[in-house]
């Protein structure tokens, strides 16, 4: 028989406790939120979340209240409460009482009866977690009962920054482009000849140039532990969304194509197929708190691209997490003219034509 683990020893805990626990069995830890402050009207929740990443919102009331903890709830506080509910804004389709007091058959008779004449009524569905039930829930969890029952510090905090150029929401970039405007023309067949570069002769230089295309554009990412425990272990995935063309990395490359830098080395990998950067430690170093990492990385976008968005996941020992930042393209343009005969004026019209700005290499 499982020996039951003892409660917190205040109403603050207990409410943080209510969070880890039911972010964890819900699946939305990372998006599960405390409502309100001490002073504030709270509507009869405590804590708020959509379980599972769904629609459906549920609310918890946390019964644990400094020398009342493990006091048992009466029949009135739960009715008082489920007022208040009523009036949370959007409204709940689930209320949770949550309490550090033992199992009550009387209890547990009046939430049932409660929670039927909610549901026959089209409000919410009501249930009820005792302290045993939170309790047989911890010893089940290994992530919930290394935190709570071999006392690890509960004021560690697991958080990380994710961002693009110091932006952690979206970022205005500006790539370049060629932007060609075609014009109409009526000349002299012959003169229009020599001028144009299609047809006039061009003399070969002795050394050809290399072209490049200077759409590519460089961003810097930068990780940064705002928690205070040290992440181990860590990888940081950056995924591109069909918008991209092209992605690479900041290292050189030499001859066929190969990266001149060791892979093991390389703290940025980039798999152009999939459209995925992979972010890494040098040489397995954690991330310590307050301390970032950046990485460089290159993409190239089709011109007239308005926006675009990177996923990104976070991986490591000690925590997860996932977030994306969107793109917003203001594109520069380098502006050529070209010029076409035409031998009726009804075919005057212009037309312009974006495309990548390929130049000779500095």
């Amino acid at each position: 028989m499982k020996k039951q683990l003892p409660p917190p020893s205040n109403w603050q805990d207990f409410e943080d406790l209510c969070k880890t626990i039911f972010g964890e069995i819900w699946d939305c830890k990372y998006t599960i939120k405390k409502h309100g402050r001490i002073g504030q009207e709270q509507c009869g929740v405590d804590v708020y979340g959509y379980p599972e990443r769904g629609d459906d919102l549920y609310g918890i009331q946390c019964k644990g209240k400094d020398n009342n903890l493990g006091k048992a709830l009466t029949e009135k506080e739960i009715d008082t409460e489920i007022g208040k509910a009523r009036n949370f804004d959007p409204p709940l389709d689930v209320f949770v009482f949550a309490t550090t007091a033992p199992k009550d058959a009387k209890i547990e008779k009046y939430i049932l009866k409660k929670n039927i004449e909610s549901r026959r009524s089209g409000s919410f569905e009501i249930l009820l977690y005792d302290w045993d039930e939170l309790s047989d829930i911890i010893q089940r969890n290994q992530s919930l009962y290394n935190g709570y029952a071999k006392n690890k510090r509960y004021d560690e905090q697991t958080s990380i920054e994710v961002a693009f150029s110091g932006e952690s929401s979206s970022l205005v970039v500006h790539p370049k482009y060629l932007k060609t405007t075609y014009k109409p023309t009526k000349v002299d067949v012959n003169k229009a000849l020599e001028r144009s570069p299609i047809f006039g002769i061009r003399h070969a230089p002795i050394f050809e140039q290399t072209e490049v295309n200077k759409s590519w554009y460089k961003v810097e990412a930068t990780l940064k532990n705002t928690g205070n425990v040290p992440l181990n272990n860590w990888k940081l995935y950056l995924n591109l969304d069909d918008s991209f063309e092209g992605i690479d990395d900041d290292y050189q490359t030499g001859a066929f194509g190969l990266k001149l830098l060791d892979i093991e080395l390389r703290t940025v990998l980039t798999f152009d197929e999939e459209k995925q950067i992979l972010c890494l430690p040098y040489k397995d170093q954690p991330l310590v708190p307050k301390d970032s990492k950046s990485f460089k990385w290159w993409f190239l976008a089709p011109p007239k691209t308005k926006r675009a968005t990177v996923s990104w996941e976070f991986l490591s020992g000690e925590y997860s997490e996932e977030g994306k930042i969107v793109l917003i393209f203001e594109p520069e343009y380098k502006e050529k003219k070209e010029y076409f005969i035409i031998d009726d004026d009804s075919e005057r019209v212009e037309r312009e034509e974006f495309s990548y700005l390929i130049e000779k290499a500095e």
